[in-house]
């Protein structure tokens, strides 16, 4: 896992996998849910996105008065995301619910298995 120095919007943290060679670049997001809000936007700098299958986007949730993440967070393509995207000013809006539903269900991860998905994205699987 390498870090990129400034932060860098497409691709933040750059994982290799030594025994395939595969490589992909992981942007890490997180919202914040308010009190009673069952959806939260995420924030996605439309400009630096450039959408392509070896980049992921790693969306943590944090409910409201909390310093911990929820149990579970989004792994989606830069695809998915870039679709999903609403808005039409530079900073597009990508809706999550707390659980994950709708266009974000099949990206959703458990957290306990969030290492383990993202090696077998960076080593093709």
């Amino acid at each position: 896992m390498f870090k990129a120095f400034p932060d860098l919007e497409p691709n933040e943290y750059l994982m290799y996998d030594i025994e395939t060679r595969g490589l992909m670049g992981i942007q890490v997001k997180s919202v914040t849910f308010h009190d009673d809000a069952s959806e939260a936007q995420v924030s996605v700098y439309r400009p630096a996105l450039r959408p392509s299958p070896l980049t992921w986007f790693v969306i943590f949730l944090e409910p409201p008065g909390s310093t911990a993440f929820m149990g579970h967070c989004a792994v989606a393509p830069s695809r998915v995301v870039a679709e999903a995207l609403a808005g039409n000013e530079a900073h597009g809006k990508l809706a999550v619910t707390r659980e994950l539903t709708g266009r974000m269900a099949p990206w959703r991860v458990e957290l306990a298995d969030l290492g383990a998905r993202l090696v077998e994205l960076a080593a093709g699987v």
